[in-house]
Parts: structure tokens; C-alpha cells; sequence
């Protein structure tokens, strides 16, 4: 029996001893009820803009040369405050693309050319994208939009400045006139010393490769990372999701984990500082809950229960028990963190009813830097494996590559941070590469 079943079945028993809780109640509290809301919880809130940014952002930088910009990195800051403009007027030119869109080869061509490409971390239709760069949060959408959805754009600034965006579900990519065309090359002068990248071949040792992949050349020097786990009193952090302590059950388990519930909603703290929230809803949800008021729910109450993670950002949007869920990360060292995702919110039109929380950073004793195995090496690793790691997937198809750490489990006691190549491939499928050892490192 998993822990979240023992969680669900304490506050299952804590609902039938604690009926006075109930008397009087008519509906289900809302996420702010529970607990105190800190004036600087407030302040830190970041905008949809901000907890939406890039996975990752492609410069190409003409003659078959490429860099790799991360968010949160100076040279990311400088270069994106310009970009978005571009990003917002999409929209607008979009309708005139012809309706045969662009070919494989053209997308190939372009990529040789000055441009940036911009890979978002979820499929949303490109007006929503807009709004959000214009203004950094969603105007009220009344009407379906009727612009594509896409989750990758590339801004060519060649002798005809075009845009590209690739229409999510389909092998289509959409062309349109760039608005601003010529302001686009003058800003990619900024970001011409930056390490090089390079897109991986089309194949590679019996692996079929997605196009558009670029990795680090030569792959940077790595450290596994000591971390230290974020941990706060068990009895102050309840404080934020119970009103009043001294009608809360306590149960302290062998592991040493405290578990607290009021008969509607239970806590449990682990020693290690990771947390979970579970809510009973008594009411059926009220309406179908809209992604972008989700994604504002779901950042005011981890704000309001623990404090926004600087820079954290969506990294997962899903579906539990008819429920959106939404998983949030954040990097260390410039690499995002993987594995289980340090933030997790599931939550309906009623409030949230589900709350996974593990926060981590680097300690001030740090391992020396290492060579990383370079990309080519860690695909290698996974086509030796690729029956034990992917038995039934036949296709061995790669549709994504980067640098990560890769958290521990959330029960382990090791607090090292190893960097992986973090592997997909087709299906959605995840797996690891140990970036300094080239030995799968699970997945």
C-alpha cells in the first residue's frame, strides 16, 4: 500500500472522528482559507509569462553555426525582453500563410540561416502565446481561438524574414511573413559569443533522430551537485493549511514523518522536507476549470503554502482522476531538475486537492568539475539498452536530448544531484544517462 493511500485512508478515519468539523459547512473551503497568506509570498507571485518561459531557445547564427540560450542566464535576459514583440504580432500574419505550409527542406535551409527558434514547454494555441508575450498574462478569451497550436516557433532573419510554427499533433509547419524582420538579425548580434551548439544527425547507431535537436559542442564540464533539502517545522508549516491547530489530529510515524488532518484535508511532512497535501472534497466541482485560471490558482496557493521557487516554470500539464495537474520545476547550476517533479498541483473549479512539495539547493561543499560524456556517447548507451529500458516500443526513435540533475527518490537519503542526459523518445517516454559515467542512470 502506497503512502498516498495510507494519507487518503487517515483522512478518510479523521473525517467519521471529527463530525464537528462538518456541522455548519456547506461548501468547500477555497485554496486562500487555508492558512495565512505572507505579504512577501504575495510580492514573489511571478506571471504566467514568467512560470511559461522556453524550455530552451536556439540561436542559429548563420553558415550552419548554433548556440543554446537558457532562461534565467544573462545573456537569456538580454535577448528575450527584445524577442517577444516579434513573438506577439504572430497572430496577425499566421491567416496569410499559405495553406501547403513549409517543407522539411525549407525548415533545414533556415536553420542554416540567422534566426532563433523558441521550444515552449506545452501546446497552447498561438493567440494565448501572444497574450502572453505582449503582456505578460491572458486577456479573457470569449470565443475558440482559431490560430494554430504549437509549442515550437523559429524566427528566420534571412533575405526574406519569415516565421515558422509548428502545428502540435501534425507533421505541418505554418510560414508567415515576420513582422520586424530586420530587427530581429541586428538583435542576434548579442549572442554570437555564446558556447556552440549542434543538431544531431538524422540517425545515429540504428536510432532515428527527430530534426531540431541541439546539444551542447563540446559538452560542458559537470559536477555531481550536493544539495541540501529545504525543510521547515512540521507545526509551522501546517499553520498554512489549517486555521486552527488544536482541532487537528497529529500522527507521528517510525520514519519520522508527521501527518496531520482535520477530518477534511491531511498533511504529511517528511523528514526530509518534501510534503503532501491531499484534500476530501465533499461538493462536486462547479464548472469546468480553464488551464489559464488553473495555472494562476495553482502559483498563488504554492506561493501561499511554502513560497514561489525562484524561477520555477511548468515543465508538465496533465490529466488525474478528471483533474488538471500541473507539474512545476526549477534549475540549479543552470540545469533543470527531473526525475519527480519538485512541484506538483492538482486542483479543479473547487480548490486543490492534491499538493507535492520538494524543495532543494546547493550546499557550499561542491565537487570538482568533470568533462561530460558528450551527446552522441549517452545515445549510444541507450541503443545498447534500449530492450531493457523500452521493451515494448519497437520504434527506437529519439524526439528529445538535454543536460538535467536528476533527483533522488523522495524517500532516499542521499542528497546528491547527478547530471544525466535526459532522453525521450517517441511515445513520451523518459529515460537517463549518467553525464559523467555513460551508465543508465534509471528512467
Amino acid at each position: 500500500m502506497t503512502r498516498s493511500v495510507v494519507l487518503g485512508l487517515l483522512v478518510a478515519l479523521s473525517m467519521t472522528l471529527s463530525v464537528r468539523l462538518w456541522m455548519g459547512e456547506n461548501q468547500l473551503p477555497s485554496p486562500k482559507a487555508h492558512g495565512s497568506t505572507a505579504p512577501d509570498d504575495l510580492d514573489a507571485l511571478p506571471s504566467p509569462g514568467e512560470v511559461l518561459a522556453p524550455q530552451g531557445v536556439v540561436v542559429h547564427l548563420g553558415q550552419g553555426r548554433h548556440t543554446g540560450l537558457t532562461p534565467g542566464s544573462p545573456a537569456y535576459a538580454r535577448l528575450w525582453g527584445k524577442v517577444e514583440p516579434l513573438l506577439a504580432g504572430l497572430p496577425e500574419a499566421i491567416p496569410t500563410a499559405p495553406e501547403s505550409g513549409a517543407t522539411a527542406q525549407e525548415v533545414a535551409a533556415q536553420r542554416d540561416e540567422p534566426g532563433l527558434e523558441v521550444i515552449l514547454p506545452l501546446a497552447l494555441p498561438l493567440e494565448q502565446w501572444a497574450d502572453l508575450w505582449n503582456s505578460g498574462w491572458w486577456t479573457t478569451q470569449t470565443s475558440p481561438s482559431t490560430t494554430p497550436t504549437t509549442r515550437r516557433v523559429l524566427l528566420a532573419a534571412g533575405k526574406n524574414p519569415a516565421a515558422y510554427v509548428w502545428v502540435e499533433g501534425s507533421t505541418s509547419v505554418l510560414r508567415a511573413t515576420l513582422p520586424g524582420g530586420p530587427r530581429l538579425e541586428a538583435i542576434l548580434k548579442d549572442v554570437r559569443t555564446q558556447p556552440g551548439y549542434v543538431e544531431l544527425p538524422p540517425s545515429l547507431d540504428g536510432l532515428r533522430i527527430d530534426p531540431g535537436i541541439y546539444v551542447p559542442d563540446p559538452p560542458p564540464r559537470l559536477a555531481a551537485l550536493h544539495a541540501i533539502r529545504r525543510t521547515s517545522n512540521p507545526e509551522e508549516y501546517a499553520r498554512r493549511f489549517f486555521l486552527d491547530l488544536s482541532v487537528v489530529r497529529v500522527i507521528r510515524e517510525r520514519d519520522s514523518a508527521v501527518i496531520f488532518t482535520d477530518g477534511r484535508q491531511g498533511l504529511r511532512v517528511y523528514p526530509s522536507g518534501a510534503s503532501e497535501y491531499t484534500s476530501a472534497q465533499t461538493l462536486p466541482p462547479a464548472g469546468e476549470l480553464t488551464f489559464p485560471e488553473a495555472l494562476r490558482q495553482a502559483v498563488e496557493y504554492a506561493a501561499a503554502h511554502g513560497g514561489w521557487p525562484p524561477q520555477a516554470y511548468l515543465v508538465g500539464d496533465r490529466t488525474v482522476d478528471a483533474a488538471p495537474s500541473l507539474e512545476f520545476t526549477y534549475r540549479l547550476a543552470g540545469l533543470p531538475l527531473e526525475g519527480q517533479p519538485p512541484l506538483q498541483i492538482t486542483l479543479n473549479s473547487a480548490g486543490v486537492i492534491g499538493y507535492q512539495r520538494w524543495m532543494w539547493k546547493p550546499s557550499d561543499d561542491q565537487a570538482a568539475l568533470q568533462p561530460a560524456i558528450g551527446a552522441k556517447e549517452a545515445l549510444g548507451t541507450v541503443r545498447r539498452h534500449w530492450q531493457q529500458l523500452f521493451p515494448w516500443n519497437p520504434d527506437p526513435r529519439i524526439t528529445d536530448l538535454h543536460l538535467a540533475y536528476l533527483l533522488p527518490p523522495r524517500g532516499a537519503e542521499d542528497s546528491t544531484l547527478r547530471p544525466v542526459w535526459a532522453v525521450t523518445v517517441h511515445g513520451g517516454h523518459r529515460t537517463y544517462v549518467d553525464a559523467l559515467t555513460g551508465e543508465p542512470a534509471g528512467g
